[in-house]
């Protein structure tokens, strides 16, 4: 269901679509992709997978002993990071009070030990309540929404020239993108999503500050 998003988002750059016909295209993405359901036996296979694991999960009491998969492992990590995150709502458990709490969680079989695995919950949002609480989310999602705010308000402004809006729509594509990524997955976990995500942004906001002041020069000096 990424897809859909990330071309609701790119409409805005064509001034011939409008509010309804965006509406429009989001309906068709979701009946093509339930279509393709249907039709492709990868996709379907891998539904049916995550839902056998889901229900595997949910139906099994002892889940500290359970085998678990890809899907199974992402249900147990959101399970106890939303257990931390309820136990200390302002300020989270902490980076070190967290992985000294799943040692011990695990050696009481409160907590699948798979967890010992992963260094992050495969969730931004959910690693950030149980460790940083309310006051870490609130710092997180400022800062994608600022960060995505500065690329979509110059997508749509129509006196910008194509140059800065392909840049401004690249650069918002990717906040939306890793966003989106991070909801099931690790952004900020890895050096390396960092040092991507860094990179992608700046050479999208380069780029488009480069043509802004292009423009500005043409404005004011008429060149």
């Amino acid at each position: 269901m990424v897809l859909p998003i990330l071309i609701f988002i790119l409409t805005f750059i064509f001034n011939f679509i409008k509010n309804i016909h965006r509406i429009i295209i989001i309906l068709l993405l979701c009946v093509i992709f339930i279509m393709s359901y249907f039709t492709s036996d990868f996709i379907k296979n891998k539904i049916n997978i995550a839902i056998e694991e889901m229900n595997l999960y949910l139906n099994t009491e002892q889940k500290a002993d359970m085998f678990l998969g890809s899907f199974g492992t992402r249900l147990e990590m959101w399970r106890y990071g939303l257990k931390l995150f309820v136990e200390s709502p302002v300020f989270g458990q902490g980076f070190v009070g967290f992985d000294k709490r799943l040692k011990k969680d695990v050696e009481n079989k409160k907590v699948n030990k798979v967890l010992l695995q992963h260094g992050h919950l495969h969730n931004d949002i959910i690693n950030i309540m149980a460790k940083q609480g309310l006051v870490g989310l609130a710092v997180y999602l400022v800062f994608y929404m600022m960060l995505f705010q500065y690329f979509f308000k110059r997508m749509k402004n129509r006196k910008l020239t194509e140059d800065v809006r392909f840049f401004a729509t690249v650069g918002g594509l990717t906040v939306a993108g890793m966003f989106l990524f991070s909801l099931s997955d690790s952004m900020f976990g890895t050096a390396a999503g960092i040092t991507n995500y860094v990179f992608l942004i700046t050479l999208a906001a380069g780029g488009m500050r480069y043509y802004e002041k292009l423009l500005k020069k043409e404005v004011i000096y008429g060149q």
